[in-house]
């Protein structure tokens, strides 16, 4: 039977407004109904006190396990890495019991000399030179583990043919596209091309 927490007279956030005080139980990594429970394992005072769900970081990059050890003491429970390369780095930062899950994009997809592969050092992979490369670039990303493809759009940069592309292909593997878009032109242009989210 897995460990119990019930932590009373706590305010609950429940998304839209804070509840009454209230007692909240956790059986083992489960949130349960504390009235099904007669002795926890632990009891915690939250008089006073609020209970948050977890915070989701959506843009990070993440490099080590002290990131992950400092975005979980911040109630950070899930991060988004934007961009990671190589594959096995951020892989092996997965899966930590006790610190921040993270999900990646991998390597991002950009052009040889856009103004991010210069800047960033963009892997080999990422410099995709024209729209016939978006499947093979997908399917790399998917089976290194991505959990989405993030697109750069940049002028100079990808053409509105290859970020096109990499959403239909994305789409047809039923994986979401992120697009970092820095300006007027490459925001229209991610826009254009149906990336499902869209940064600056």
């Amino acid at each position: 039977m897995p460990s119990t927490t019930i932590i009373t007279n706590v305010r609950v956030f429940d998304g839209q407004a804070l509840t009454p005080p209230q007692d909240t139980l956790i059986s083992g990594t489960t949130i349960a109904d504390p009235s099904s429970l007669s002795a926890p394992d632990k009891t915690i005072d939250g008089t006073g006190l609020t209970l948050l769900p977890g915070l989701i970081d959506a843009h990070v990059h993440i490099s080590d396990h002290e990131e992950l050890r400092t975005l979980a003491t911040h109630g950070v429970t899930t991060a988004l890495d934007m961009a990671a390369w190589p594959a096995e780095r951020i892989n092996a930062l997965r899966n930590q019991r006790g610190l921040t899950d993270i999900r990646t994009a991998g390597a991002p997809a950009s052009t040889p000399n856009s103004t991010h592969t210069c800047l960033l050092h963009l892997p080999e992979c990422s410099q995709l030179t024209g729209a016939d490369m978006a499947e093979a670039f997908v399917e790399d990303r998917i089976r290194e583990g991505s959990d989405y493809i993030k697109l750069i759009a940049d002028v100079p940069g990808p053409s509105q043919e290859l970020l096109d592309a990499l959403v239909v292909a994305s789409e047809k593997r039923g994986i979401l596209t992120v697009a970092h878009a820095a300006g007027v032109v490459p925001y229209a242009m991610a826009q254009k091309s149906g990336a499902r989210m869209r940064s600056r």
